[in-house]
């Protein structure tokens, strides 16, 4: 996956691929992992500067749902089918 410039990873393909973390681990960008790193950046971090703002507390559940749909959606062609 290829990153793009900015403060974090590139977001378009995430879902379903393996993220390399700080460290060596790595871990496949699922809807847990998605919904960990809104609410706990610091507990898995991608290898790149942690620069990420924690939104625990601040994000509804129901944003929550939509962020992770958001960004499952942006690994998607036009019918629906992950890339």
């Amino acid at each position: 996956m290829e990153r793009e410039t900015g403060t974090g990873p590139a977001l378009a393909g995430l879902t379903g691929n393996d993220v390399a973390l700080q460290g060596g681990n790595s871990v496949t960008a699922n809807e847990t992992y998605i919904r960990e790193s809104a609410l706990k950046p610091d507990a898995k971090v991608v290898a790149y500067a942690a620069v990420m703002p924690t939104y625990a507390g601040l994000i509804t559940e129901e944003d929550l749902i939509q962020l992770v749909s958001y960004v499952k959606a942006l690994g998607q062609d036009k019918g629906g089918e992950a890339r």
